[in-house]
């Protein structure tokens, strides 16, 4: 796999999963350039003796207390030291490896004021096979600090990593790889591990598998309209330009190249003037995930090449500006608001709901055409599950029950009922009320409960639905 240069230009996607599935690193020297220059800023600022953020003063509730000159290198060790953490398995190895390019790339922008150092570590241990043991959930205070922290806690030799395929102290596993440990000069620390790469290199691993998930649904549906001969008019051009949403058309273009060279397209190819609605809509609802698919796009590549380090160094200016760029809100953070990330799962979803419902006409297609075997509609894997059927199937089931019901509840009206006005009192003592009264010998009706009866005033045994009841008492008060 040739290696992946970060340089001052934008980094892809494309490029960001090839680093996380393997790929070697370089630095490209307009990075370095720039990289250095922030720096220049920090070390400005420390010379100045400005009160700055995390650089010489402490951090959280301690922001306005200043530092000595002494605690300042020190600070950043245990900044790495204390944020360090979190629950639940390991993160995989190629999101690891995209968060580590992500911030490797974040350095590169020129917004976080790290030294040479720190970058090239992060280069030598995704080129090296270095992937430090990071938890799947942990967040302290905002952006990805604690588990950013487990990374840069390798990084200066201490915490766990995996290197070829065994876990390790970090420190061996720096020396396994032949690289040395990062002494934290002031910002390192802060640079390595305030920021959102976590959550920005997982975004760009889902939002490349939900590509394939349309790709493979626009596969799908021209599968599903030669299986059932269907009528590939609801993917002509015509169709997308009188609703121009760019989703539905790319959808359109890409359903009818699937159909590249299939009888449906002939002159007689359709042999239905218009297919279930499950077929209809389908470039309208693959067009609609590849909207939201483009623009998670957009956020995650927004956020890729973002420079979204606090304090942040402005090169231009030579200042470093407190800020808060570090809140990846249109990526995901926010639950009232159509997100990105959360939007595009919804979107997904909806493809798979109306996937479901194309598998029954698959299935009576099927069934049609006399074809044995897992299509036919009997077979309950075809069905599917039984909350994804059609309506008026569950309707009618629901319909023959009610009669069940109620034929049933005649026959137990009938077999209840007394033959004469001594067996009427009796009737209602059995079932533990009177004619008028509750059950248990509360009602107005009864003079108390019936000696024997069950716990609940009745007579031990299983009664009716209460409609029925209701109605052999009806039938008692009518002969009497």
């Amino acid at each position: 796999m040739p290696a992946v240069t970060i340089t001052a230009a934008p980094l892809t996607i494309e490029e960001l999963l090839d680093i996380a599935r393997g790929a070697p690193v370089e630095l490209g020297a307009d990075a370095r350039t720039r990289i250095g220059a922030s720096r220049a800023v920090v070390d400005a600022a420390l010379a100045s003796g400005r009160p700055v953020y995390g650089l010489n003063t402490g951090v959280g509730h301690l922001k306005d207390v200043r530092l000595p000159d002494e605690e300042v290198r020190r600070l950043q060790q245990t900044l790495v030291t204390t944020h360090a953490g979190g629950l639940g398995p390991p993160l995989p190895t190629e999101l690891v490896r995209a968060a580590m390019a992500v911030r490797l790339n974040g350095l590169a922008r020129g917004g976080a004021g790290a030294s040479l150092d720190a970058a090239d570590i992060l280069v030598a241990m995704l080129n090296g096979g270095v992937h430090p043991v990071v938890p799947a959930i942990g967040s302290v205070g905002a952006g990805d600090l604690g588990q950013l922290a487990c990374i840069a806690l390798v990084a200066t030799g201490m915490g766990r990593a995996e290197h070829s395929g065994e876990v390790l102290p970090g420190a061996e596993a720096l020396a396994r790889a032949g690289i040395q440990p990062l002494v934290l000069q002031p910002k390192d620390g802060l640079a390595l591990m305030s920021a959102s790469a976590i959550s920005v290199g997982h975004a760009a691993v889902v939002l490349a598998r939900a590509a394939e998930v349309a790709k493979a649904a626009d596969v799908a549906i021209a599968l599903s309209l030669e299986a059932i001969g269907g009528n590939p008019s609801v993917v002509l051009p015509v169709g997308g330009q009188a609703k121009p949403f760019p989703g539905q058309i790319a959808a359109c273009r890409s359903i009818r190249a699937a159909l590249a060279g299939s009888p449906l397209l002939e002159q007689d190819g359709p042999r239905s003037i218009q297919d279930p609605l499950s077929f209809r809509v389908a470039p309208q609802v693959h067009g609609a995930l590849g909207e939201f698919i483009a623009f998670a796009r957009r956020a995650v590549e927004i956020e890729l090449n973002a420079r979204s380090d606090n304090p942040l160094v402005d090169i231009d200016e030579q200042v470093m500006v407190h800020n808060g760029n570090f809140h990846p809100i249109v990526l995901g953070g926010d639950r009232r608001r159509g997100d990105a990330t959360r939007t595009a799962r919804r979107a997904v979803r909806v493809v798979a709901a109306i996937s479901g419902g194309r598998r029954l006409q698959r299935a009576q297609a099927a069934r049609r055409a006399g074809q044995p075997g897992r299509a036919a509609v009997g077979d309950r894997r075809a069905r599917g599950p039984w909350h994804r059927r059609p309506v008026e199937r569950r309707q009618s089931r629901r319909r023959r029950r009610r009669a069940r019901r109620r034929t049933d509840g005649r026959a137990a009206a009938g077999a209840r009922r007394p033959d004469g006005p001594g067996d009427q009192a009796d009737a209602g003592q059995r079932d533990g009320r009177g004619l008028r009264g509750r059950r248990g010998g509360g009602g107005r009706g009864n003079r108390g409960p019936v000696p024997g009866a069950g716990p609940r005033g009745g007579s031990g045994e299983a009664r009716p639905h209460r409609a029925v009841r209701g109605r052999a008492i009806a039938a008692v008060a009518t002969e009497g």
